[in-house]
């Protein structure tokens, strides 16, 4: 999995499978996870707005 920071956000680039994998895991398991997909809008809002940024943290 690589994983990347745009202007500050946290992405982590993942194949179909590696993303299905990990959407069965969260979903095996008893502690709380999120799954967030991030678009170029949500880029600009966290520039601004660190509550938002920090939901990517």
């Amino acid at each position: 999995m690589e994983e990347y920071n745009l202007l500050g956000v946290k992405i982590n680039c993942v194949s179909e499978q590696l993303a299905k994998e990990l959407i069965l895991s969260c979903l095996n398991s008893d502690s709380q996870h999120q799954i967030a997909t991030v678009n170029p809008e949500f880029i600009v809002e966290a520039q601004t707005n660190d509550k938002f940024k920090q939901v990517f943290a």
